[in-house]
């Protein structure tokens, strides 16, 4: 990255409501001299998602905040953090965060974020893997790849996904592209690394 280009990381943590701060620990959790408690894993989480931007003409500021706290899956609750932050949230929130970056007169930033499946989710209508082989050799036909009749659907998925991959990027991927800003996804980690 440039040395005068802004940089946004993005995150999608929670935090559980019976979260101690005073159980963080450096001692090694398998350690026998630990007093391992059983934790209490029912109740809400506190879900929060919003970009961190990083820029050489302005303080650094945090961007399209957004705090649910999860709930049931009723009208009048949202959903779990496992159910919200899906590739629609996230469509729809990635929007916000760039309409406000356009705002504030952001340009070609670099967006940094991890590998969760949803943000990687390509448009409505792309073609996948569940569809139907007539389906299949549609999309074959539309996109221009030869195929025979009797191609298996596993055949046929296998020619779509490679073109897909190559030719489809990913839908936050070209809405970042669209705005003049660059995407940058940070190499998948293990909870380990953490520790």
């Amino acid at each position: 990255a440039s040395p005068n280009a802004s940089v946004v990381y993005l995150d999608e943590p929670f935090i559980h409501q019976h979260h101690k701060r005073h159980n963080d620990s450096l001692l090694d959790p398998s350690d026998d001299l630990d007093v391992q408690r059983k934790e209490n894993h029912k109740g809400r989480r506190y879900c929060f998602i919003a970009g961190i931007l990083d820029s050489p003409d302005m303080e650094c500021q945090v961007v399209a905040l957004d705090i649910f706290r999860g709930g049931k899956s009723t009208a009048k609750q949202p959903k779990d953090y496992h159910a919200m932050f899906n590739h629609g949230y996230f469509v729809k929130w990635f929007a916000k965060l760039l309409a406000e970056l356009g705002d504030m007169g952001v340009r070609n930033a670099y967006i940094v974020m991890d590998n969760a499946k949803y943000q990687k989710g390509r448009h409505v209508g792309t073609p996948t893997s569940r569809l139907c082989k007539t389906t299949l050799q549609a999309a074959c036909t539309r996109y221009g790849i030869p195929f025979e009749p009797t191609d298996f659907k596993s055949i046929l998925w296998e020619k779509l996904s490679a073109y897909i991959e190559k030719h489809i990027q990913p839908q936050v991927v070209q809405m970042v592209i669209d705005k003049g800003h660059r995407v940058i996804f940070i190499p998948p980690i293990t909870p380990t690394c953490n520790q």
